[in-house]
């Protein structure tokens, strides 16, 4: 075997209580796996503790094995990763969505790989780069994405993006969204098989249930289905309109459930990206109650562009009967053909980029920052500099050897019942507003996360009076 041979692959997901999430996940696992590749999945620190108990798993142990699963209890363990996987990949879903990574980076950034990565199926779940979502700068931002071999994104704006606004240099290409790339055979396997065969029905899988939707499945279940209806809200999205066919009992709503609820049903009313997937999968009429921007109404819009089926987009029962959608035929062999095409063309791309060569990450995006950032202090600094310390909290308490050396008499901290005090003698705790007042300043953060680090950084960059912003956890330049 060759030094740059690849045999096992850490998927790295996004853990939630959603059935689309669930199959993702399994379906790029299987696929990877149908090419010969061992996976496993890797779930950020902050599901350990909900998911050590896979309380959020939607499939069963069959279909979602615990063997299959890796959890981390902090972020300091994530490097001894690159001992047990050959490669790295960053999958399905909005996972270059800033919204969903906020308070993740760390993870999803994969700056603790320092063998190879890449993101297959991943989506932006807009059309734009939401520069103003992100808490630094597009500079870094532009490094870290460069730092993969290549991605594969689910939409074209994705494509458009990487290239045109953040100016990303490796191989990217559109591919399909694992669940396509899974196929057809792969989750009839899945399903249920006994369930919801008994009579012709429509179903709804709505994640986010209004009167409207409500009124919508009403009629077509009354008029074509003899008031046949299975409806199921994806569990954790539930409002005072949900309801669910399985009485309310939450905990049995398996994803196998699920899924045959789907595969069985005669027509579906979604407005779910994954309950439309499913439906051009397995050849079901439907129509498409469009989500709101939030839940990634560009994703929906694109792949309905992609098969020529935009008038399956309803907004109300009005709009329903006046075009008489649910008597509109649908080309599925066409559908087939393109979904087809693209899965084989995602396959090749897919296993070009394990096969090629340059394994290694050139270098580690948040050391970069953290060079760069001091770098930036020791060239601005003059004699009159004020050092001012950002959180009161258990770091700056720990830090003293960093706050005395650098002559610190004040820390900014949010909690407004600490402004005033002093958190020990001599350095008082002001207000963010009373900082900027001040002259000539750098900022030492001292909290123990990059992540607020860098959302101080956006907030303090344009400051005329703030020359510098440093973590004092980072120890360059400051000892």
């Amino acid at each position: 075997m060759s030094n740059t041979e690849i045999n096992k692959i850490g998927i790295v997901v996004m853990g939630t209580k959603n059935y689309g999430n669930n199959l993702v996940n399994m379906s790029l696992s299987y696929v990877l796996e149908r090419m010969g590749y061992e996976t496993m999945l890797i779930f950020p620190p902050e599901c350990s503790d909900e998911y050590v108990r896979y309380s959020d798993f939607l499939f069963s142990e069959k279909n979602y094995s615990s063997s299959k699963v890796i959890f981390v209890s902090k972020y300091s363990e994530l490097i001894e990763l690159n001992n047990e996987f050959d490669c790295f990949v960053l999958g399905g879903d909005q996972l270059f969505r800033r919204k969903f990574m906020f308070s993740t980076f760390d993870f999803f950034s994969l700056d603790w790989v320092y063998k190879s990565k890449l993101s297959i199926g991943t989506s932006f779940g807009v059309d734009h780069y939401e520069e103003q979502c992100l808490p630094f700068h597009i500079e870094f931002y532009q490094y870290w994405l460069n730092q993969f071999m290549g991605f594969s994104v689910r939409e074209k704006s994705g494509e458009m993006i990487l290239k045109k606004e953040l100016n990303v240099s490796n191989d990217v290409c559109v591919t399909s969204d694992p669940v396509l790339l899974a196929g057809k055979e792969y989750l009839e396997n899945l399903c249920d098989n006994d369930f919801g065969k008994e009579k012709e029905y429509v179903a709804s899988y709505l994640l986010d249930p209004h009167n409207e939707a409500l009124q919508l499945i009403e009629f077509v279940a009354n008029k074509y289905f003899n008031g046949n209806k299975k409806r199921l809200e994806n569990i954790g999205y539930e409002n005072e309109l949900s309801e669910n066919i399985f009485a309310g009992n939450t905990n049995t709503v398996s994803g196998e459930k699920w899924l045959s609820l789907i595969t069985n049903c005669k027509f579906l009313i979604t407005d779910s990206f994954h309950g439309l997937c499913l439906a051009l999968l397995f050849s079901k009429k439907f129509c498409v109650l469009m989500p709101e921007e939030d839940r990634g109404k560009t994703r929906i819009k694109e792949i309905l562009r992609e098969y020529g089926l935009e008038d399956r987009v309803v907004t109300d029962l009005e709009d329903f009967v006046s075009r008489d959608v649910y008597n509109r035929s649908i080309r599925f062999d066409e559908v087939e053909e393109k979904i087809n095409l693209l899965r084989d063309k995602s396959i090749k791309w897919i296993l070009k980029q394990l096969r090629l060569d340059q394994r290694k990450c050139k270098d580690n995006f948040i050391d970069i920052y953290r060079n760069k950032s001091w770098k930036f202090v020791k060239d601005k600094v003059t004699a009159d500099v004020e050092y001012i310390a950002w959180g009161a909290g258990d770091i700056f308490l720990r830090s003293l050897h960093v706050i005395r050396k650098k002559n610190i008499r004040y820390v900014v901290d949010q909690r407004s019942d600490m402004i005033g005090k002093e958190i020990i003698s001599g350095v008082e705790v002001i207000s963010e507003e009373k900082m900027k007042e001040k002259k000539n300043v750098v900022v030492i953060v001292t909290i123990d996360s990059w992540e607020i680090t860098m959302d101080i950084y956006r907030r303090l960059k344009n400051c005329e009076n703030v020359l510098g912003i440093a973590n004092v956890l980072e120890r360059h330049g400051y000892e």
